[in-house]
């Protein structure tokens, strides 16, 4: 041992670390894949529908209301009702 560098550090060592590491990362990626894809797509799709659908049941008695001035809510605050709205269906 020289410089209190053991014998075995080198360009082999080294390349077994990196082959770890590539396998790792490929089972990472290969079970975030099938997880995005059989979980997180469904699950997104599914609180798309519902927050659709809340929006439009919202949005049409909202902008009657407005049309015939029996409403005089702001724009901006039938927009934070309709944000929190859709955000309470996730």
């Amino acid at each position: 041992m020289r410089g209190g560098t053991p014998k075995w550090w080198g360009r082999q060592a080294m390349a077994s670390n990196f082959d770890f590491y590539r396998k790792l990362f490929m089972q990472l990626g290969s079970n975030l894949n099938t997880c995005w894809s059989d979980v997180a797509a469904p699950v997104i799709e599914e609180i798309t529908r519902a927050a659709t659908t809340r929006l439009a049941i919202y949005i049409m008695p909202w902008g009657w209301l407005m049309m015939r001035g029996i409403t005089q809510e702001s724009i901006s605050n039938g927009g934070g009702r309709i944000v929190r709205l859709v955000s309470s269906s996730a």
